[in-house]
């Protein structure tokens, strides 16, 4: 549903992932994550929030987004929490007490920690 925080923070997502370069088959192969689960977060097409520590920090670390850019984007996770009324998140980023820091700070995470920019081509 357009416009809620959800599907707002995983088009932020799908942005960031598309402007690395990287095809998303080839992280979901590199991270072994479920190739549908991906897709249907990229989409906004999720039921709830998507999980920070197994799905959201693991596809930007790939994607590029180095320690600072990750709090940025774990901030932005919390915020999303928050305006979507699943609860604070905890100090790591999922759960009560965490910061939320400025709120939807965007960051574009480009390249790969590896230089293998996999079988996908630059938007």
């Amino acid at each position: 549903m357009p416009g809620n925080a959800v599907s707002d923070f995983c088009a932020d997502v799908d942005r960031a992932v598309r402007t690395s370069g990287l095809s998303v088959p080839h992280l979901v192969r590199r991270l072994g994550l479920d190739q549908r689960r991906v897709d249907d977060m990229l989409a906004g097409a999720v039921g709830a929030p998507p999980d920070w520590e197994t799905l959201v920090a693991p596809l930007l670390h790939a994607c590029g987004a180095d320690p600072a850019e990750l709090e940025l984007w774990r901030r932005h996770h919390a915020m999303m929490l928050r305006e979507n009324g699943t609860g604070m998140p905890r100090e790591n980023g999922t759960g009560p007490g965490a910061d939320a820091g400025p709120g939807r700070q965007r960051v574009a995470a480009s390249g790969c920690e590896d230089g293998d920019t996999g079988a996908g081509s630059s938007p």
